[in-house]
């Protein structure tokens, strides 16, 4: 579970409490900012994002991304000419563990067996 989808689940499960105790109020405020979280977290996740948007938030290139997306394993759109890629969709490093290989190559091969 992401940070934000445990942080959503907490306060619902606290609004439950909240509600058995007999402050209703409270809990509906606590459940309407676990729907607002939510509803922000998705809205982020399935933000399309630039290329070059997409490389500061990953620290991969520019041209690495737009490798990935010609290969087909980095799920893209075309809008008015621009190549965009949602916020979920994008890669992560990973943490560097040895010499047994290229981090991209790593990455690339992680996005391509989720995508099956």
């Amino acid at each position: 579970m992401t940070s934000a989808a445990s942080l959503a689940a907490r306060w619902r499960s606290e609004a439950a409490v909240l509600r058995r105790r007999g402050a209703v109020l409270q809990a509906e405020c606590l459940e309407t900012c676990a729907c607002d979280l939510e509803t922000i977290s998705t809205e982020a996740a399935l933000e399309a994002l630039t290329v070059a948007e997409a490389a500061k938030e990953t620290g991969f290139s520019a041209s690495q991304l737009r490798r990935l997306v010609r290969a087909a394993v980095l799920p893209h759109a075309e809008v008015a000419g621009v190549t965009r890629v949602r916020r979920q969709d994008l890669p992560r490093k990973l943490r560097p563990c040895g010499d047994d290989g290229p981090q991209l190559a790593r990455a690339a091969l992680a996005l391509a067996e989720a995508s099956h």
